[in-house]
């Protein structure tokens, strides 16, 4: 009976050993599947590709395969494992295809005893180093598809802490989330690798948790998949031509961690959506209007505790495709310049306020100044899918008499430029009725909320202060759907 037992005992245990990994592959070299396939029981530690469709991978045996890889990355490969470094990660910097940079070739290569980097930037050198001497481990490295610069990366460390550098706004967000959950211990989820896809989306794994902008319908299931199984996704890699990709777990876990993500963020980017490459499933166009309703001054220096302000305010979409975004309609009055209209820029300015020192407005201490100057833009589906979309609302004020108000040196981040989350604004105004009343939320660096249940827009403020910090002015903005 009890060699029953100790039978059943070592059988269950190699089923779950066997069961532990996991993976799925889609359009990569067969001869990478392959090896994929002989070594997964063993553990994979790292699947990466280089620009010119070679790859790596790297097992937790010790053991790398590679087919097309640079042979300095292969050389320094060899070296560290003979010389006893325990090999975690190879990590490439996408191929430029154009510009100064299109020659630039880099890598880097994580081990046991650190990281070790061929043509990565300074700054990045640097905070590898940094890691090092503050005895953090570090877990990867990755970098993102971003056209003619090579400072963009990410760096993660074992502890999950991490460092980035000119990756996407919202993928910081969301790894800024994770850390912050983690070290105030409302959640055990760490941060364990970044992905990008050569079109701009992004992937966020941490244990059993998974974050995730404008990649295949197919990648986005899977994840579901084997998280639904309990696996913790470890890898994910995707080809540099955007067609192929692989998902690789080591292990399961027991039990998921406790939500204690935003479930409004959360479902942004975790939740199926209708249309393929994981986007908005939208094809109308929205007229967004943006309106400067009123100024404020809160505190005044001047004798007649009335501020002179020389205003201007104007917007700019930034997007990866250089897109515009159309103005279509505008109002423009209040102590501005005459005969204003919307300006369009070369990269998406309009001008809501303009001002000089010929046209100011006063505004008394503890009193609003009602404006009420507005543009309406044109967004359309093509622009909810694009996961750069973002208007940046630039300020420039100046109190003439004393000049101790200035959105230029020595502000706060909360007066110049203000950058706004388009495609969550335009999804929260479409389903405005079921949003919570009275609750602030982050639309990137811009706070908004409505105001009460009967409310059909969003409002907030952009704050100006002095130079000591002290809050002296501020900007209220709507934000609204029209039809």
């Amino acid at each position: 009976m009890k060699i029953k037992t100790f039978l059943i005992t070592v059988l269950l245990l190699f089923t779950t050993i066997f069961n532990a990994q996991i993976k799925y592959n889609k359009n990569i070299p067969n001869e990478a599947h392959q090896k994929i396939n002989q070594n997964l029981s063993r553990g994979i530690s790292s699947f990466t590709f280089s620009p010119n469709g070679g790859w790596v991978i790297i097992t937790n045996k010790n053991n790398f395969y590679q087919v097309g890889i640079p042979s300095d990355t292969r050389e320094f490969l060899k070296h560290f494992k003979n010389t006893g470094h325990k090999l975690k990660q190879v990590s490439f910097a996408p191929k430029i295809p154009k510009g100064k940079y299109s020659n630039y070739n880099a890598h880097v290569i994580v081990t046991n005893k650190g990281a070790y980097g061929v043509n990565i930037p300074k700054e990045l050198k640097n905070k590898i180093s940094d890691f090092q001497k503050k005895g953090k481990k570090i877990k990867s490295i990755s970098f993102p598809y971003v056209a003619n610069s090579t400072n963009a990366w990410v760096i993660i460390a074992s502890s999950g802490e991490f460092y980035a550098r000119g990756i996407p706004d919202e993928c910081y967000k969301y790894l800024k989330k994770v850390r912050d959950a983690n070290n105030s211990g409302r959640s055990s989820t760490k941060l364990t690798q970044v992905s990008f896809t050569p079109s701009g989306g992004w992937v966020i794994l941490a244990d059993d948790q998974f974050f995730a902008r404008s990649i295949p319908d197919d990648t986005y299931q899977q994840l579901k998949s084997f998280k639904a199984k309990k696996y913790k996704s470890t890898i994910i890699s995707f080809t540099p031509n955007g067609k192929g990709w692989s998902l690789i777990a080591n292990e399961k876990f027991s039990k998921a961690s406790k939500d204690v993500f935003n479930k409004t963020m959360t479902s942004a980017v975790v939740t199926s959506r209708s249309t393929t490459n994981n986007k908005t499933s939208t094809s109308k166009t929205y007229k967004l209007r943006i309106t400067l309703e009123n100024f404020e001054c809160e505190e005044s220096d001047d004798s007649d505790d009335k501020d002179d302000y020389v205003f201007n305010q104007w917007i700019e979409y930034s997007n990866k495709r250089g897109a515009r975004i159309p103005s279509t309609d505008f109002y423009m009055n209040v102590n501005a310049s005459k005969n204003i209209k919307p300006r369009f820029g070369g990269n998406g300015k309009d001008v809501i306020f303009k001002g000089d020192i010929d046209h100011q407005f006063w505004v008394k201490e503890g009193s609003k100044k009602p404006i009420g100057n507005y543009i309406v833009f044109e967004i359309t589906s093509e622009l909810l899918n694009d996961s750069y979309s973002k208007f940046i609302i630039n300020n420039n004020l100046q109190e003439v008499s004393l000049s101790y108000i200035s959105t230029k040196s020595g502000m706060t981040a909360n007066s110049g430029k203000i950058n706004v989350d388009v495609r969550r604004v335009v999804k929260d105004l479409v389903n405005i009725k079921n949003l919570r009343a009275g609750k602030w939320t982050n639309y990137d660096r811009m706070r908004l909320r409505k105001y009460n249940n009967n409310s059909m827009d969003l409002y907030g403020y952009i704050n100006f202060k002095s130079s000591d910090g002290e809050r002296k002015a501020r900007a209220k903005m709507r934000f609204k759907l029209i039809d």
